[in-house]
């Protein structure tokens, strides 16, 4: 669903899971609930999560315990894109850490990188 129609996409999570018990489905519905202001609905489908997967549960847990710093974005800051995904972990990593990114496809990710860090800081791409 489009910005500002989570209520739509928790619907159709709704929908879904009538039908399965998809865990990913479960998991992005707790999301959105507790992004609308519903966390009894996000923690019930949080406790739902299987025990070989709680590893989702753990993730979103350490989300919630550092929540954006930039309150003119807020929860649309946590999907928002690559280049904000990638801005987000460089703030949070130590000034001189290593920059290297594993996974390497077409070097999309690798060249905002680049572009973020200047070209005196090394990137490694595996």
């Amino acid at each position: 669903a489009a910005e500002g129609r989570a209520d739509e996409a928790i619907a159709l999570w709704d929908a879904a899971l009538e039908r399965t018990n998809d865990v990913d489905t479960r998991f992005f519905r707790a999301v959105a609930r507790e992004g609308t202001g519903n966390p009894q609905g996000a923690a019930a489908d949080l406790a739902a999560v299987p025990a070989d997967q709680k590893w989702m549960v753990d993730s979103w847990n350490y989300v919630m315990a550092h929540p954006p710093q930039d309150p003119l974005r807020g929860w649309n800051r946590l999907f928002s894109g690559t280049y904000t995904f990638l801005a987000d972990a460089l703030a949070a990593a130590r000034p001189d850490g290593v920059v290297a990114e594993f996974g390497v496809f077409h070097g999309k990710s690798i060249r905002l990188l680049a572009e973020m860090v200047g070209p005196q800081t090394p990137i490694d791409g595996f």
